[in-house]
């Protein structure tokens, strides 16, 4: 997980969107998911690599599809998207996070506040700053990265967040108990 997925100049490429299908397979990768076959009708013409992490992720029920069948590989995933995808696979490991009241000013353009919720209460996921989450921002493919490497540290751990994406330690400490809006 700490080298981007590689771009066609052979860069990381960390403040480009990140796709659909990039996300999935890098989802699918961090939690290691078995290939199950699932279908999509627009997969058939990208990277095999991305194919499989499409179907890994849809088949663990972490990401979906629309109703029509498609995937939609090549739109870009928002903030909240990358929250529920988070959330979806906090709960395919089974992993509990303290849930909080979104007290985001932005908080009624959010329209799943509570995975937002979770995976902010897990510290996966942080604000923009200004009190605000910015649900519909697009997620740079740095931003997924140090989301997905939180939530696959906060696996190891148990649901402990690891002291070093703040301080560098190795020593992991304790999820913090929820904030209620005042």
């Amino acid at each position: 997980m700490e080298r981007l997925i590689g771009t066609d100049r052979n860069e990381d490429s960390p403040n480009r969107e990140i796709t659909r299908a990039e996300f999935a397979m890098l989802v699918a990768n961090a939690l290691q998911l078995p290939l199950r076959e699932v279908t999509f009708s627009d997969i058939g013409q990208i990277e095999i690599s991305l194919q499989e992490g499409i179907k890994k992720a849809a088949s663990a029920g972490i990401i979906k599809g629309s109703d029509d069948g498609k995937f939609n590989p090549t739109k870009k995933v928002s903030r909240q998207e990358m929250a529920v995808i988070i959330d979806h696979a906090m709960a395919y490991k089974k992993m509990k996070s303290p849930e909080i009241n979104v007290i985001f000013t932005d908080k009624a353009s959010i329209k799943y506040q509570d995975a937002v919720g979770r995976v902010v209460g897990a510290k996966l996921m942080t604000g923009i700053g200004n009190q605000m989450f910015d649900p519909e921002g697009l997620v740079t493919r740095r931003m997924a990265t140090v989301s997905l490497n939180n939530m696959v540290a906060y696996f190891e751990n148990g649901g402990l967040i690891p002291i070093h994406s703040l301080t560098g330690s190795k020593a992991p400490i304790e999820s913090p108990e929820p904030f209620k809006e005042k």
